[in-house]
């Protein structure tokens, strides 16, 4: 498991043709990683990761043809985006380099121009309104 948190002053990001904006951003990051092995022919594997992202204070840049940027009048707004994985994997081996795969994903993401939104809000939006969940079985066979 791991949990880290990224701030930036003056985070710049490109929104259309020539023009950036400049935030005060926080993300953070939460990584969740299991294996299981029951002996050689059995696995269980869990990964998970969950990122919060905070984007603050905007102010709005334009470039000119040289490449530098100069203050805009632009209308920025601050916003916020989750995004969510989820994977829990089953794998068993029929015979030697040949196996069996049961699959559940799930993932996500979320966007708002809500800046008031709390990290777990934001952790949650992704993860209860998935945009896919998969089921799948696959078998990989070496003859």
């Amino acid at each position: 498991m791991q949990y880290r948190i990224r701030k930036e002053n003056e985070w710049l990001i490109w929104t259309e043709d020539n023009k950036f904006g400049l935030f005060d951003s926080e993300q953070d990051t939460l990584s969740i990683g299991l294996n299981w092995f029951r002996g050689n022919k059995h696995e269980i594997r869990l990964k998970s990761q969950f990122v919060a992202l905070q984007a603050d204070n905007p102010k709005s840049l334009i470039s000119d043809s040289g490449g530098y940027l100069y203050d805009s009048n632009d209308l920025l707004k601050p916003f916020t985006q989750g995004v969510t994985s989820f994977q829990i994997r089953y794998k068993y081996e029929l015979a030697p380099l040949s196996y069996l795969y049961l699959v559940y994903s799930k993932g996500g993401r979320n966007y708002d121009e809500d800046e008031n939104l709390s990290k777990s809000e934001i952790f949650e939006q992704p993860w209860n309104n998935p945009s896919d969940e998969v089921y799948s079985i696959k078998f990989r066979l070496k003859y």
